[in-house]
């Protein structure tokens, strides 16, 4: 039986690949898959699927696509959720428009993560030059909580649903919204898993899928949202309606395409690559 890793943000989207490793029907198939959290998001899980540390993960298109091009071992394997991701625009609890900003210091996990790459997304729509904004790494959603306690950070950009308890609390306020101009989350390997393993890897993927189809169809998927990740019945029932899992063994090259083209735009890459270097299809 060989043993994989698959690493993800403690999120909702994680529901069907959770449920896929709970039903057994992996290690029936004599495969063993071990979940693995990474609460700092993109950039470390770039950096774990390049070392070998994971073998797949659910990441954000983006930064698997600034990870590929950046020259780390890592291929795009399925679309994961088709459906964008609404970046919420976090400040400290006192400041209630863009316009009491004093500072742009904009609070990230990593450089070359996702709540990097949105930042620049952020400053066109907001008409800042990108060269205004000041990044300070606070590494995972905590991080970001106690640099607004100490006033270290100005704004941070996360999914707006997981900060949605600590907006409640009174802990940081949310702004303004941003969405990916594209489907937010794939599946990605580290390339030698997927020249080494990748039967196996293609049996994970299609038992996910089932997990996803399961799921999108079952009656009480906001109350399983709300218990499991500490969301509101109201929060729950919007998430329902917002998400969409994948569950098609497929890339859509064409939003790789967008990501690589808005990136050049911003200047965040000099140049792009062929799509299909970027896969590798299960």
């Amino acid at each position: 039986m060989h043993k994989f890793t698959i690493g993800g943000v403690p999120e909702y989207f994680n529901l069907p690949i959770l449920n896929a490793i709970a039903t057994g029907d992996l290690e029936k198939a004599d495969i063993k898959l071990r979940w693995e959290t990474v609460k700092e998001g993109t950039g470390a899980m770039s950096k774990m699927l390049h070392d070998g540390d994971l073998d797949i993960a659910m990441i954000l298109l983006e930064g698997a696509t600034k990870s590929i091009l950046d020259g780390q071992r890592i291929k795009i394997i399925k679309d994961y959720v088709s459906s964008p991701l609404t970046w919420g625009v976090h400040t400290s609890p006192f400041v209630n428009s863009v316009d009491e900003l004093y500072a742009r210091r904009v609070g990230i996990s990593r450089y070359g993560s996702g709540s990097h790459m949105m930042a620049f997304l952020m400053a066109e729509q907001y008409g800042w030059p990108k060269e205004s904004l000041e990044f300070v790494v606070i590494n995972n959603l905590d991080g970001a909580i106690d640099a607004f306690a100490k006033q270290e950070i100005d704004i941070f950009l996360w999914e707006k649903f997981t900060t949605k308890p600590f907006v409640d609390a009174g802990q940081m306020n949310r702004i303004d919204t941003v969405a990916t101009p594209w489907p937010c989350f794939v599946l990605a390997a580290n390339a030698r898993t997927m020249a080494a393993y990748s039967k196996e890897v293609k049996k994970i993927c299609q038992l996910i899928n089932h997990q996803a189809s399961v799921l999108m169809s079952d009656k009480s998927l906001s109350e399983l949202i709300s218990k499991d990740y500490g969301l509101t019945s109201d929060d729950s029932k919007l998430i329902t309606q917002e998400v969409k899992w994948s569950t098609a063994t497929e890339v859509d090259e064409t939003a790789i395409q967008k990501v690589m083209d808005t990136y050049r735009e911003l200047k965040v890459i000099k140049s792009t690559q062929d799509t299909k270097s970027l896969i590798a299809l299960v």
